[in-house]
């Protein structure tokens, strides 16, 4: 069975704004892969399929804040891990929840969690983000959409609503630096040192985001099985 009791109830659970995950779980409970954007850019936010509760998380290299390689898989590896995807740290909505995270980090270290962040922002503006809202856990840079693709994730974000972001002096090419105009839909994993994603959440409407206490009782959750699996 590809995906576990647990992913099936805490994904089901967790659903908000009316955006549920069920049709991909209850897929994958079947034995019928749901079909997934993975390795694609798709034209808009609503026709993202990403990788999901059961799937193996990939290990892409990304960069850290010095611009150095930092491999994903690794991380995994070490620790189980709560992966971010956000869109950058010019958009309020992605800024709240990082606070929140901020917040949330010393419970999940003390879980044995590892906490990582990865947007479209280039290492330098990671820095900026860092020091305005004092975080402590690790940003990574995915400036060239490697992640966001491998997680089926990504999406073209159209002319007009570039020149949109101008006139709210928001420069999606200064951010990233350069013009690939790719951002993620916003998602939270839940990742074993197996690299199996044990929790999945997303949501086209960026505006909307996991409430901390859903994402500290999946953590919670899952150690729990661990726990009681002799990890």
């Amino acid at each position: 069975m590809r995906v576990s009791r647990l992913g099936q109830v805490l994904t089901e659970a967790c659903a908000i704004g009316g955006f549920v995950m069920i049709a991909a779980t209850n897929a994958a409970a079947a034995g019928t892969p749901a079909p997934t954007t993975v390795g694609k850019v798709m034209p808009d936010a609503s026709l993202v399929r990403p990788l999901v509760t059961g799937d193996l998380a990939p290990s892409v290299t990304v960069r850290d804040i010095d611009g150095k390689p930092f491999n994903l898989g690794t991380a995994f590896t070490r620790r189980p891990t709560v992966l971010i995807f956000y869109r950058g740290g010019w958009c309020p909505f992605c800024n709240l929840q990082m606070s929140q995270l901020e917040r949330l980090q010393p419970k999940l270290i003390k879980m044995g969690y590892l906490l990582l962040a990865v947007s479209m922002d280039n290492p330098a503006h990671l820095k900026l983000s860092i020091a305005q809202h004092k975080l402590t856990y690790t940003l990574l840079s995915d400036s060239d959409a490697k992640a966001v693709k491998a997680y089926g994730l990504a999406f073209h974000v159209a002319t007009t609503m570039v020149q949109q972001y101008k006139t709210f002096h928001i420069n999606l090419d200064d951010a990233a630096g350069n013009s690939n105009h790719i951002l993620p839909v916003p998602a939270v994993y839940l990742i074993g040192t197996d690299h199996v994603i044990r929790f999945t959440y997303y949501n086209p409407d960026y505006k909307v985001r996991l409430a901390p206490a859903k994402l500290l009782s999946a953590a919670s959750h899952y150690k729990a099985e661990m726990t009681a699996g002799g990890k």
